[in-house]
């Protein structure tokens, strides 16, 4: 299978927008200014109107808003990105620039604008502004993926490469910091997943967890131990277990329900095998076509609630609708709560 047919089955060609989307409601930082309730009512009425997918009359409102309230980078930074879901890339992109003119200590109004520029063919300026959100926000997965695009359309291929890993790598740490050791934990039984790079990313997460102890040695169990402690649950839903020998050496021993627990976790999030396919297509493009059907396949296994069908999908590949979060792990609050404080 080739990658332009690889990309129209996944749709994670471009700037993954099935994702990046949710980022039009969600901002890092609150204006303080106070607002009558007029003003009030409008912005969440525009909110609703981008929520429910209705950018053009959204975009309508939000002009109204700025001509009232000209120096609101969040009023410009939804409006850029209802600009883009209407194809007006070029509105998209001089909103977007004015956004990052008012405040630039946003890394998802870089992230958007580096889009917007990417759509344009401006791949320098695109890739400028991804690293620029990165920047902001060294964690930011979903800025490593959009560079990386940016940089395979450039013909990049080893620096694209390279940063996909390093998103993939986020992406792991990240779901590692929201895994608490404590016996409460559900527990998750084996997923029977073919692919081998989520197990590579998951002992990246375990190392991950360990680093400010670099005196500790991990472990993981063997399969028949994982097979018996599964069956046994002696302990329950536990992560991992932390002993010292007679010498003092520490070694933390990871257990099933954390690798299970990784894996239902990262299911979860779109994210992961959106990225593993765009890896894929770079490794195909490198001529490594034997590790690109690896990527793809295992793409495939966790794209089964996310897959976007073809027929929801533009010429470029680009995905013609939001598809259901879910986690909005960038969100610092709900979208219904965008609004200046």
């Amino acid at each position: 299978m080739t990658v332009a047919a690889h990309s129209s089955l996944f749709c994670f060609s471009d700037d993954l927008v099935v994702v990046n989307s949710r980022n039009a409601f969600s901002t890092r930082r609150w204006s303080r200014l106070t607002r009558n309730t007029m003003s009030d009512a409008a912005r969440d009425a525009a909110i609703t109107l981008m929520r429910s997918g209705n950018y053009q009359s959204a975009l309508e409102s939000f002009k109204t808003l700025i001509a009232d309230e000209p120096r609101d980078w969040t009023l410009f930074y939804m409006a850029g990105q209802c600009a883009r879901f209407t194809n007006d890339i070029q509105s998209a992109t001089a909103y977007l620039l004015r956004a990052t003119e008012l405040d630039h200590s946003q890394p998802q109004v870089f992230l958007a604008l580096g889009i917007a520029q990417q759509i344009q063919g401006q791949l320098w300026e695109s890739q400028e502004a991804f690293r620029k959100a990165l920047e902001l926000d060294s964690d930011y997965d979903l800025a490593y993926n959009s560079l990386a695009l940016t940089q395979k359309k450039m013909g990049k291929l080893d620096l694209a490469l390279h940063n996909l890993e390093e998103g993939l790598k986020v992406l792991s740490r990240s779901i590692a910091r929201k895994m608490r050791n404590t016996e409460e934990n559900k527990s998750f039984p084996y997923p029977n997943i073919r692919g081998r790079r989520l197990v590579k990313y998951a002992l990246s997460a375990a190392t991950y967890l360990c680093a400010n102890e670099p005196d500790i040695k991990l472990a993981w169990p063997t399969g028949g131990q994982a097979i018996a402690e599964t069956d046994s649950q002696v302990h329950r839903g536990l992560y991992w277990l932390d002993t010292t020998d007679t010498e003092r050496a520490k070694t933390r021993l990871f257990l099933p329900n954390f690798f299970n627990t990784f894996f239902s976790i990262s299911r979860s999030e779109s994210p992961y095998a959106h990225m593993l396919g765009n890896l894929g297509s770079v490794l195909e493009l490198q001529g490594n076509q034997e590790e690109a059907e690896l990527c793809y396949e295992e793409a495939k296994e966790f794209l089964a609630q996310y897959m976007c069908l073809p027929t929801l999908c533009d010429s470029s590949h680009q995905c013609a609708r939001p598809i259901p979060r879910a986690r909005a792990r960038e969100m610092d609050r709900p979208a219904s709560s965008l609004r200046r404080r």
